[in-house]
Protein backbone atom coordinates (compact mmCIF):
# COMPACT_ATOMS: atom_id res chain seq x y z
CA UNK A 1 0.00 0.00 0.00
CA UNK A 2 0.70 3.31 -0.87
CA UNK A 3 2.93 5.23 1.85
CA UNK A 4 3.61 9.38 2.60
CA UNK A 5 6.30 9.89 5.05
CA UNK A 6 6.58 13.06 6.65
CA UNK A 7 8.54 14.00 9.37
CA UNK A 8 11.39 12.18 11.80
CA UNK A 9 11.46 13.27 15.70
CA UNK A 10 13.65 11.51 18.04
CA UNK A 11 13.75 8.54 15.74
CA UNK A 12 10.22 8.24 15.25
CA UNK A 13 8.54 8.46 11.22
CA UNK A 14 4.86 10.03 10.88
CA UNK A 15 3.11 8.46 7.85
CA UNK A 16 0.05 8.30 5.77
CA UNK A 17 -1.24 5.25 3.67
CA UNK A 18 -3.85 5.33 1.22
CA UNK A 19 -5.03 2.60 2.53
CA UNK A 20 -6.77 3.85 5.53
CA UNK A 21 -10.17 5.44 5.24
CA UNK A 22 -12.63 6.43 7.47
CA UNK A 23 -10.83 7.36 10.30
CA UNK A 24 -10.62 11.27 9.62
CA UNK A 25 -7.39 12.98 8.99
CA UNK A 26 -4.98 10.92 11.02
CA UNK A 27 -1.07 10.07 11.05
CA UNK A 28 0.61 6.93 11.88
CA UNK A 29 4.18 6.71 13.69
CA UNK A 30 6.84 4.05 13.30
CA UNK A 31 10.25 3.34 14.29
CA UNK A 32 12.71 1.02 12.68
CA UNK A 33 10.60 -2.01 11.47
CA UNK A 34 7.53 -1.08 13.97
CA UNK A 35 4.60 0.13 12.13
CA UNK A 36 1.52 1.82 13.91
CA UNK A 37 3.08 2.37 17.42
CA UNK A 38 0.56 4.99 17.71
CA UNK A 39 -2.15 6.99 15.93
CA UNK A 40 -2.52 10.73 16.15
CA UNK A 41 -6.25 12.46 15.07
CA UNK A 42 -6.10 16.01 14.08
CA UNK A 43 -9.79 16.83 14.93
CA UNK A 44 -11.79 19.54 12.83
CA UNK A 45 -10.93 22.27 15.68
CA UNK A 46 -7.12 22.24 14.72
CA UNK A 47 -6.19 19.65 17.80
CA UNK A 48 -3.97 16.54 18.10
CA UNK A 49 -5.45 13.66 20.22
CA UNK A 50 -4.11 10.12 20.32
CA UNK A 51 -6.20 7.54 19.00
CA UNK A 52 -4.09 4.45 19.96
CA UNK A 53 -0.45 4.25 21.34
CA UNK A 54 2.05 1.50 22.48
CA UNK A 55 4.38 4.20 23.51
CA UNK A 56 5.36 5.29 26.72
CA UNK A 57 3.35 8.20 28.03
CA UNK A 58 6.12 10.66 27.80
CA UNK A 59 6.99 9.70 24.36
CA UNK A 60 3.53 9.62 23.25
CA UNK A 61 3.22 13.36 24.86
CA UNK A 62 6.56 14.76 23.32
CA UNK A 63 5.37 13.45 19.72
CA UNK A 64 1.77 15.29 20.81
CA UNK A 65 3.33 18.12 21.41
CA UNK A 66 5.26 18.39 18.11
CA UNK A 67 2.63 17.60 16.30
CA UNK A 68 0.41 21.20 17.72
CA UNK A 69 3.28 23.05 17.31
CA UNK A 70 4.59 22.34 13.90
CA UNK A 71 3.07 19.90 12.01
CA UNK A 72 0.08 21.57 11.54
CA UNK A 73 0.23 24.81 11.76
CA UNK A 74 -3.38 25.70 12.93
CA UNK A 75 -4.84 23.99 9.49
CA UNK A 76 -8.07 22.55 10.35
CA UNK A 77 -9.82 19.64 8.06
CA UNK A 78 -13.31 17.82 7.85
CA UNK A 79 -13.58 13.82 8.28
Amino acid sequence: MPEIWFEDVAGYEFYVTSNDGGHGVHFHIKRNNSYRLAKFVLTADGDVVVDSTTLDVRTTKKIQLYMRRNFFGGCHFDK
